[in-house]
């Protein structure tokens, strides 16, 4: 499941078996995705946050290889620090 803030959980990754769900590991919701789409999209002159929305559809369309975030990078354990 993956989620703005709804429940202060932004995403639960969970096994499921005949026996019911198992949840391997929850983010919080200063993690959210939506939230980063959010600033993204102020960022990039969309509007406020109500434009997460289009950014997140016109992300389909985008070329990867484009550009380069090299302000943001991985950290070991799945993590991510801003240069």
């Amino acid at each position: 499941m993956v989620d703005g803030s709804g429940d202060g959980v932004s995403a639960t990754l969970a096994h499921g078996t005949a026996d019911g769900l198992k949840v391997l590991r929850q983010f919080p919701f200063s993690q959210s995705l939506g939230w980063f789409y959010e600033t993204v999209a102020e960022h990039l002159g969309l509007g406020n946050w109500t434009s997460s929305g289009k950014l997140m559809g016109l992300a389909g369309y985008g070329n990867p290889d484009r550009y380069t975030l090299d302000f943001l990078t991985a950290r070991a354990g799945g993590s991510s620090r801003r240069s």
